[in-house]
């Protein structure tokens, strides 16, 4: 029963008319503002509250802001459609979520790849929780070899952006490299690129004469039912004559014994006149060392020029890497690097 000073709205939004803007994290560049109708949201909502079998026995835990389209889907609109439960709070730090899951236990954990990085401790264990979904990035493999070998849960990756909604998913372990899309979503690959159709889309996007929408994502068909992710079309970049794939020597980064994490990025060259590599690295390795590596497997020019080591690679709240933070480490790393010396 409504309160006799309860404020009611009168507004009332058609089912494909815009009714909300939500902001991109930002990873890639300037955050940009994309608009959403309710059936984009609901549709998405009830597709996947159907597809996990969420029910109102469900306690949500959540670690991601409901700001961005990834914490509104998993943290208040399936559990809303499903009349399930959600703790009240974002839960960031190690302790924090494993207390949280253990006395309230949580059912569904809805994460990001930073956190399952810092999960990776002695007293991590599965109590009530059967669900542990992750977006926002690239899970590192070893992280969900670890959570697995303490819960018994193959970690859900969830693929998709803020304009396009929800595209695929993939048990991390069981699957590998490959993604299954939504079956509500149809999909092709045209010049390498990944072309996705359905109701989730939002309105203002520019689409084919199908309707389909060319996504900024590299990918190559795994079978008729599947495929596979090979970086952003923008990770191509020209340097010295050569087109040098970023996510190529990312992975390549990562794959080094001691490489916690990496993340490389094209900026202007000291003189700039054209590009060069730079990269920002976890690790106990020095540059020396990870430019040795790179070079043993790799063509010279793949090799980047500027090497930061640091502790950690700066994220945003939405668990994404803050390329605006990176840039600035990376073209400030070896001024900074010499005043500390000097001093």
């Amino acid at each position: 029963m409504l309160r006799h000073d309860a404020v009611l709205f009168d507004t009332f939004f058609a089912p494909n008319d815009p009714a909300l803007m939500l902001f991109t994290g930002g990873s890639t560049g300037k955050p940009k503002v994309w608009s959403k109708t309710p059936r984009n949201l609901l549709a998405e909502a009830l597709h996947l509250s159907k597809k996990f079998g969420i029910s109102p026995d469900d306690l949500f835990l959540s670690t991601v802001p409901p700001r961005h389209i990834y914490g509104l889907l998993y943290s208040v609109l399936i559990p809303f459609i499903c009349s399930a439960r959600v703790l009240d709070g974002v839960y960031t730090f190690p302790r924090e979520i494993l207390r949280v899951a253990r006395d309230y236990r949580a059912s569904v954990m809805v994460s990001v790849p930073v956190h399952y990085r810092v999960l990776k401790v002695d007293d991590l264990r599965r109590h009530d929780l059967r669900i542990a979904f992750s977006s926002a990035g690239a899970l590192n493999k070893e992280d969900a070899v670890y959570f697995h070998s303490k819960t018994g849960l193959d970690i859900i990756e969830i693929y998709g952006s803020t304009e396009t909604g929800g595209v695929a998913t993939r048990h991390c372990l069981r699957d590998g490299e490959s993604w299954n899309p939504l079956s509500t979503v149809d999909w092709k690959i045209l010049d390498g690129r990944l072309h996705v159709r359905s109701a989730f889309i939002s309105p203002t996007l520019s689409l084919d004469g199908d309707g389909f929408f060319a996504t900024a994502d590299r990918a190559d068909s795994d079978g008729d039912q599947r495929f596979i992710l090979r970086g952003r079309k923008d990770d191509i970049v020209k340097i010295g004559g050569k087109r040098i794939d970023l996510a190529s020597v990312q992975t390549k980064l990562k794959k080094i014994t001691g490489v916690c994490d990496a993340m490389v990025i094209a900026l202007p060259s000291k003189t700039g006149r054209q590009n060069e590599l730079a990269a920002l690295v976890v690790t106990h390795l020095d540059a020396l060392q990870l430019r040795r590596h790179i070079a043993a497997v790799s063509e010279t020019y793949t090799v980047p020029r500027r090497i930061a080591v640091v502790e950690e690679i700066p994220v945003t709240a939405t668990g994404k890497y803050d390329r605006a933070e990176i840039e600035r480490i990376l073209l400030n790393y070896e001024k900074e690097k010499k005043l500390k010396i000097e001093s």
